[in-house]
């Protein structure tokens, strides 16, 4: 699971590239003048409405667009860490950085409701179904101003999808090349997954939004997320009915009963309430930030890595990998949006509906998230897996294609 600016830049870029979609990807509003004072460390308000499209299911609710942005912005960005969130439930989050679910991830595939491994249940077990559910219990609710919210989450909740499906390969084969001699003394106790996605953050930090993943006080990222994730805890608001559209969803899919939703949704909250310290360096993750901000940064082998730029044959880079993931975030966006479209339009046909939930199911299935394959059953009802890559060929610019998943990137 790329960490959380990773999934941010794939969210934006697809925002970005979808300005000129109109109607056709109208949910997705991203306030893009309010990202651009994000990153430049701005803190006055732009006067104008937020930029984007617009969609017509109904009239907008009011956005505020105080710094950093709308409700709505903050609901995509809250979407698109939203399979991640109980992770950063205390015990989740030790197993996270010490690469346990990458080194116990043939028992984790199995996981079932009744663990309460929520996260591995949203990135293993029917990943798409989740998000499917979601999209059609927003296309019957009935209030404009709670549909904006659902559809800016379930944008994100989708970029998230692609993010890691495209992405997660590359980063599995580069835990391969380094070993943990590599991780810096202070962060010796984390896992290489984990450290090869804090430095990519850190890339990212510095080159996509100008500034530092860390530092001492004031860290910009949780207002990334803010009013939506305040609200998402405090009941009766737009935000919180959200969090339910999800616990409904989950429940849907995985068939919980109601003691088990209940479980979820306390837990999804305590994993918000710990996402909000994290990102703003608070409470026991001071102790994070310290060995983030002095350890030994020189010459470090991966952020070198990553910052290469060479279009070797058989090779990739990680800016051809990113690339890719952006494309898929928005054809996947495009897709949710056609079927979403199509429940609303009343004078729809049921032919009509069945086309577009087809031509998404078709893409959207039910990715491992961590691997980036599925399980399809052929004509002669033979299962096989196929992997995103190969998938999704055509999404890949001509000379960046890979000749296969597992294609060596270079030494």
């Amino acid at each position: 699971m790329p960490a959380f600016l990773t999934h941010w830049r794939v969210l934006i870029e697809t925002a970005q590239r979808s300005q000129d979609a109109g109607n056709d990807l109208g949910s997705l509003i991203i306030d893009n003048s309010a990202l651009h004072r994000r990153s430049a460390g701005g803190l006055t308000p732009s006067q104008n409405n937020p930029a984007g499209a617009v969609w017509i299911t109904g009239p907008l609710p009011n956005i505020d667009i105080r710094f950093p942005g709308s409700d709505i912005s903050a609901m995509a960005f809250l979407g698109a860490l939203a399979p991640d969130m109980t992770y950063f439930q205390k015990g989740s989050f030790r197993e996270k950085i010490s690469d346990f679910r990458e080194q116990n991830w043939h028992k984790l595939q199995s996981t079932t409701a009744s663990e309460r491994r929520w996260a591995d249940l949203l990135h293993y077990n029917r990943s798409g179904d989740v998000l499917l559910a979601f999209l059609e219990l927003t296309a019957n609710i009935p209030s404009p101003a709670l549909r904006s919210q659902a559809l800016a989450f379930a944008m994100g909740y989708l970029s998230h999808i692609a993010a890691d499906i495209a992405l997660n390969p590359y980063i599995n084969t580069l835990v391969g090349i380094y070993s943990t001699s590599e991780v810096p003394g202070k962060f010796a106790p984390l896992g290489t997954h984990f450290y090869i996605e804090f430095c990519l953050d850190e890339y990212i930090a510095n080159t996509f939004f100008n500034q530092p993943l860390y530092r001492w006080i004031r860290q910009p990222w949780g207002q990334y997320i803010e009013p939506a994730a305040a609200n998402c805890i405090t009941p009766a608001t737009l935000s919180a009915q959200v969090l339910h559209l999800l616990n409904d969803s989950i429940g849907v899919t995985y068939e919980l009963t109601e003691e088990q939703s209940q479980v979820f949704e306390q837990d999804y909250r305590a994993g918000l309430r710990r996402l909000r310290m994290y990102l703003a360096g608070r409470g026991t993750f001071r102790f994070f930030t310290f060995k983030a901000l002095t350890r030994n940064r020189a010459n470090n082998p991966i952020i070198a890595r990553l910052a290469e730029n060479s279009r070797e044959p058989g090779t990739l880079n990680y800016e051809q990998v990113m690339a890719y993931a952006v494309r898929l975030s928005e054809h996947l966006c495009r897709r949710a949006i056609g079927y979403y479209a199509a429940l609303r339009n009343t004078s729809a046909s049921a032919s009509e509906r069945n086309q577009k939930l087809s031509a998404l199911c078709e893409d959207l299935r039910n990715w491992n998230l961590d691997s980036g394959y599925t399980k399809v059953t052929t004509r002669d009802e033979e299962p096989r897996m196929v992997h995103n890559w190969d998938h999704f060929a055509s999404l890949w610019e001509n000379e960046d294609r890979p000749m296969t998943p597992a294609q060596e990137l270079g030494s």
